[in-house]
């Protein structure tokens, strides 16, 4: 039964796959002109009947271009021609036969080699596929390379069918006027193939395609060059999460067995912060303010300022140590010193007053507007405003509860269950540990716990104006398994359509409120490995050995201490033993041949369109994130695993955020023997540092102007981040070189020609630019 079951399942993938693929042919026929569509339609007639006359005549079909083979080097199937007695006197059925036979080979040859196998072992009744002896230009390709080449226009919708996911994986855009398989070849046909191979002076395999052995060296651009895009975001079958390219159900719902509820959104806060008013402009940027405003908790973190006030770049929240939430008395100690819960209670007709004094920022019917929308939902709130009408108010205290055991999981808490009035001397009873009784006065404050359900929702009441319950140590999932802090914040950070959260609408808010959960995530790591030093067998790490490879002088620091182990992802045991594999690997195979560097580029079409109403990219580090990643991972495979560097033996990868909150990835190469860069020659193949012309390669000289040019800097910009002393740190500008050679630091000069030509940053400056 599972075996039927998986056959039915690989048959529903391959017709959904089949569909996708017929969808992007005729988007494809959309948007080609009337030339090119009339010359594809000639080549198909021409095509078609040249292959129906030498089917109906028994002769074998030889595809590639023209052959320089004789008759009797024709290797036949089983030593044998194809005897014509043998072909039904139907012609019709015969050529319905062969058709099938091809669409059969076509299914069965494997993805990597698909096209490049030498076919043998056919039956002599049908035709047999050869191998053709050509010369491309200056490239030659063995007589073992075979090329299947659209012949017959029957023979179109196979590669639609069967082909379609090879396409997709190597990005290529079939193009319909040369109807060619585009193929790749393997071992050393991959270095005998040359940049444009042309097919009897029509077919030719398309020279900017991705995935194919070395074609990123002595790049041209050409009219075949694509832009490729990620495909399409999915969503998750178990919880209707959107997944990236490459993504898997298993972040965000552990393939269905997390079911949580989502966080309920507030239609008046989404309006307020998606106007497109000078209102919800100021909101959107005075969003962490307004928030501290009406917290019931005061938030301990070290902020840094310099990142955060930061007025170039985007806007980034940075937090250097722990982070904890603090929960202070009822009621002041003056009158003046009134703060957070405390304005709630305490002469609640100046409350308005008391918040606008905090900031000359702030906006009147912001806040009015702010404290009527909590006032109605939020049962924090309701509790509060009932303390404060309390006649025995300086006789209270206020017990915090956590969430009740038996509450229904998708239940808004009611004000009742989120907190009780204690008045005089009533007992509170036996407090859970994560309950807080608030005294009336009192001059410490109490921690609030990160393991309790009501942390969240007392820190960000704009995000949570409905008192939603967040993350506590009772969460479980579908089979009552206990849900880590890990994956209840990885369930509900997702994005999806039929739930979209308030926290993908709080900008800058959301930034703070991501830190601040990844903060109590580490925490609860760290906790754990204090806790459990027996299971992690710390006594294997710690003792005279570790003190002596460290450098320790201090005896009295030698002793027994909280072991962090490497699986621990940052500690320093982590840190050393993957610099030990890399350095490992540097022994082995040799230095590093290449060095490249990927930055994430906001300006992405997957990311603008994943934004909401006025969202910019700096308000979504997640898209940022998990796009350039998806990203990533696809110029990793065209490097490692298809080889258009060159063929890699090694490769090391680390990723980085930058000050200006932008994730960035480095990677270094070891090439294999035959692929490595020996002389100025070979860097030139790979490496150019000049600006392409832009009447013979348009595409690529506008994306050298928009991304690939520094500054601008000097004399044109000295307030630029990379002015010190009134000089570049990069060294720029360049000095002009006629051609690329050795430097004296190991490091190659690039070839810079003089053009005396520069040429406009873009269409709205004046700011000219060259080689240097």
């Amino acid at each position: 039964m599972s075996s039927q079951n998986t056959s039915a399942a690989n048959t529903d993938g391959i017709e959904r796959r089949r569909e996708q693929w017929r969808y992007y042919a005729r988007l494809r026929r959309q948007r080609e002109d009337n030339e090119s569509r009339n010359i594809r339609l000639a080549r198909r007639r021409a095509n078609y009947s040249r292959q129906r006359q030498q089917t109906l005549g028994g002769d074998h079909i030889l595809v590639g271009g023209p052959t320089n083979l004789n008759e009797e080097d024709v290797v036949h199937s089983n030593s044998t021609s194809t005897n014509p007695s043998l072909i039904p006197p139907n012609h019709e059925d015969g050529r319905s036969r062969r058709l099938t036979h091809i669409r059969n080979l076509a299914r069965n040859m494997p993805v990597e080699h698909r096209a490049m196998q030498e076919v043998s072992g056919l039956p002599p009744t049908y035709p047999t596929i050869m191998a053709n002896d050509f010369e491309a230009g200056s490239s030659h390709i063995n007589s073992n390379v075979t090329t299947v080449t659209e012949r017959i226009e029957g023979v179109e919708n196979i590669v639609e069918q069967n082909q379609g996911d090879a396409y997709r994986e190597q990005g290529v855009e079939r193009t319909e006027a040369v109807e060619n398989i585009n193929c790749q070849n393997h071992g050393d046909d991959y270095r005998e193939q040359g940049v444009d191979n042309t097919f009897d002076g029509t077919a030719h395999v398309i020279n900017c395609m991705r995935g194919r052995y070395n074609c990123a060296k002595d790049y041209k651009e050409g009219i075949q060059t694509i832009r490729y895009q990620l495909p399409q975001p999915k969503t998750c079958c178990f919880c209707n999460a959107r997944l990236f390219h490459r993504e898997t159900s298993s972040m965000c719902c552990k393939d269905g067995k997390i079911s949580l509820p989502n966080i309920p959104i507030c239609p008046e806060f989404r309006e307020l912060i998606c106007e497109q008013t000078p209102r919800g402009r100021h909101f959107r940027q005075y969003i962490r303010f307004y928030n501290n405003m009406f917290a019931f908790t005061s938030m301990g973190v070290h902020v840094d300022e310099t990142m955060a006030l930061n007025s170039r770049g985007i806007y980034t929240f940075r937090a250097q140590g722990a982070i904890y939430h603090r929960i202070g008395s009822l009621l002041p100690h003056t009158p003046l010193s009134v703060r957070h819960l405390q304005l709630y209670i305490y002469d609640t007709g100046l409350e308005i007053q008391r918040r606008m004094s905090q900031s000359v920022e702030a906006h009147e019917d912001i806040v009015q507007l702010i404290q009527r929308i909590l006032d109605m939902h939020n049962p924090f709130v309701e509790k509060f405003r009932q303390l404060s009408r309390s006649p025995n108010l300086h006789q209270c205290k206020l017990l915090i509860k956590e969430q009740p055991l038996n509450q229904p999981q998708y239940c808004l808490p009611s004000a009742s269950q989120v907190a009780a009035i204690i008045v005089g001397g009533e007992e509170a009873g036996h407090l859970s540990g994560r309950e807080i009784l608030v005294q009336t006065f009192g001059g410490n404050l109490i921690n609030v716990q990160d393991t309790a359900g009501y942390y969240d929702p007392l820190q960000y009441p704009i995000l949570f104006p409905f008192g939603t319950y967040g993350w506590d140590i009772n969460t479980r999932d579908t089979n009552r398994n206990k849900v880590s802090c890990r994956e209840y914040y990885a369930f509900i950070f997702q994005i999806r359509d039929d739930a979209l959260s308030m926290i993908w609408y709080g900008g800058r808010l959301s930034q703070q409120y991501v830190v601040d959960n990844y903060v109590k995530i580490e925490t609860h790591k760290l906790r754990w490995f204090e806790h459990n030093q027996d299971s992690i067998r710390a006594d294997l790490y710690q003792g005279l050995q570790d003190a002596f490879h460290e450098g320790e002088s201090d005896t009295g620091n030698v002793g027994h201490r909280t072991i962090l182990p490497s699986s621990f992802v940052g500690s320093p045991r982590d840190m050393i033993q993957r610099f030990q594999d890399a350095m490992s690997l540097v022994q082995k195979f040799g230095k590093p041949d290449l060095f490249i560097t990927m930055t994430c580029n906001p300006g992405w079409e997957e990311i603008q369109n994943e934004l909401l109403p006025a969202q910019t990219a700096q308000d979504r580090p997640d898209l940022l994130a998990r796009v350039f990643k998806s990203k990533f991972e696809e110029l990793k495979d065209d490097i490692v695993v298809k080889g258009v560097l060159g063929r890699v033996i090694v490769y090391v990868q680390v990723f980085e955020f930058q000050k200006r909150g932008l994730p960035h990835a480095h990677m270094l190469i070891i090439l294999d023997e035959d692929d490595k860069l020996h002389n100025p020659e070979d860097y030139d193949r790979v490496v150019k540092a000049e600006i392409p012309c832009k009447e013979e390669q348009p595409q690529l000289h506008k994306a050298v102007l928009k991304h690939m040019i520094h500054g601008p800097c000097g004399v044109q910009n000295p307030r630029s981040p990379c002015m010190k002393n009134g000089r570049c740190k990069k060294g720029y500008p360049k000095p002009f070189s006629p051609e690329t050679y050795q430097g004296n630091d190991s490091y190659p000069v690039y070839k810079r020609y003089d053009t005396n030509n520069p040429v406009p940053l873009n269409d709205h400056c004046r700011i000219m630019v060259d080689n240097t």
